[in-house]
C-alpha cells in the first residue's frame, strides 16, 4: 500500500519492466524518492502533505 502511495503521489505511473533486477531497481527508486519526501516534511517548520511536499521539492529542482 505505502509503494501506491508513493507511485501515485510521485507521477512514476506503471512499471514497464520485465526482468526482476529492473523491477528491483525501480522499486528502490521509489523508496528512496519516498524516503526523500518524508525527511523534506520533517525539515519543514509546519506540516506539510506529502503532495504538498512533493510539488514544493518539484519546484525547487525546477529552479536549479
Amino acid at each position: 500500500m505505502c509503494f501506491k502511495y508513493y507511485k501515485q503521489y510521485l507521477m512514476l505511473g506503471k512499471s514497464k519492466f520485465r526482468k526482476a533486477a529492473s523491477v528491483r531497481s525501480h522499486l528502490s527508486c521509489v523508496a528512496m524518492a519516498g524516503l526523500i519526501v518524508a525527511l523534506f516534511r520533517r525539515q519543514c517548520s509546519r506540516k506539510t502533505s506529502f503532495r504538498r511536499a512533493v510539488r514544493l521539492i518539484a519546484r525547487e529542482l525546477h529552479d536549479i
